[in-house]
């Protein structure tokens, strides 16, 4: 007998019979409910909008477990260069929430900042949850360039380099005051029609050969940042120019050797000739190569970085009226 005949015998109808069987059916083809975790935040993206680049942001995110199981966040991490805080809890259990602080140093930064945040976690539908921070970096006073490198000047030009000013905030800005920490570089201020852009004109004046370094401080009445520093560098030069001006070399725990090259070249004289190298060490093989036009290479080989070393330096010998020695100092580092 089929089973809907067994079913009109014992019910008052077909009707009841074809009920019956759909939930005697239905019953069959359903299992237990699985308990599972379910991770969401209500505010998964930040946008913090414009921030001056001197700051670090700061957000707390906060994580919800919306499922019916515990929620295990087994790794966070970012690519975004964020510093991540504290989770507050790995394990959520179900309706209960946690925390996740995240930092972004905004120092050196401008324009559109986009950083992610991926959490690994047991929720099947989203294994990888994540989180971001966006908004834009600005300089209320930028600076552009800022640092100066003259680089390599003569005394038969005039040498000046300029570095701008401008203020982002509504309102002119005003230059108080420069001041040089130098006796050899001097700086003005050209103010632009705006009133809130002005260019710095640095000059190199009367240097002796050698590396110089100075500092320019610029007073303004800009709220954001009323003292500006700007680093200058400034090599005039000599007879002779060499590079490098330090041989520094670092402290090996074996006796293995090492080898370096001193280039030396004309600078306000036109040639020269090298007459010879001095190392400190008798061990150091030197080996001199004529460059043209108006220079040499020094190659300095079997060199051990030893202790010893320390505070002494190669010597280099030539025929210019000014510069007849050239010290090159080694330091030895660990």
């Amino acid at each position: 007998m089929g089973i809907m005949k067994w079913l009109q015998c014992i019910l008052p109808s077909p009707r009841a019979a074809f009920l019956c069987l759909v939930g005697i059916l239905s019953w069959a083809g359903t299992g237990p409910v699985v308990a599972t975790p379910s991770i969401r935040s209500p505010q998964p993206s930040f946008d913090f909008g414009e921030a001056d680049n001197r700051r670090t942001i700061e957000h707390t995110f906060v994580l919800h477990n919306e499922g019916t199981s515990t929620l295990e966040i087994s790794r966070v991490r970012s690519s975004c260069g964020c510093t991540l805080g504290d989770l507050s809890a790995a394990s959520i259990p179900p309706g209960e929430t946690a925390t996740l602080t995240a930092r972004v140093n905004l120092r050196g930064r401008s324009g559109p900042q986009r950083h992610v945040i991926t959490l690994e976690t047991n929720d099947p539908e989203q294994s990888r949850y994540q989180l971001r921070l966006a908004g834009t970096a600005v300089a209320e006073l930028d600076v552009r360039p800022a640092r100066v490198f003259f680089g390599n000047i003569t005394p038969s030009k005039t040498n000046i380099q300029t570095v701008e000013l401008i203020s982002r905030t509504p309102g002119s800005m005003e230059i108080e005051s420069i001041e040089s920490d130098s006796e050899y570089f001097r700086a003005h201020a050209e103010p632009h029609d705006d009133g809130r852009t002005h260019q710095i004109h640095i000059e190199a004046l009367n240097l002796p050969p050698g590396r110089h370094h100075a500092t320019i401080r610029v007073s303004t009445t800009s709220r954001a940042r009323p003292v500006v520093d700007i680093p200058v560098i400034a090599e005039m030069a000599g007879a002779l120019s060499f590079a490098p001006g330090k041989l520094v070399l670092r402290l090996l725990a074996s006796e293995e050797t090492v080898t370096r090259y001193v280039v030396v070249r004309a600078g306000q004289v036109r040639s020269f000739e090298l007459l010879g190298v001095e190392p400190p060490d008798p061990s150091i093989e030197v080996h001199v190569t004529r460059m043209a036009p108006d220079g040499y290479r020094i190659q300095l080989s079997n060199i051990t970085p030893h202790a010893d070393l320390n505070g002494k330096s190669i010597r280099v010998l030539t025929d210019a009226e000014d510069m007849r020695e050239i010290d090159i100092p080694i330091e030895i580092v660990r």
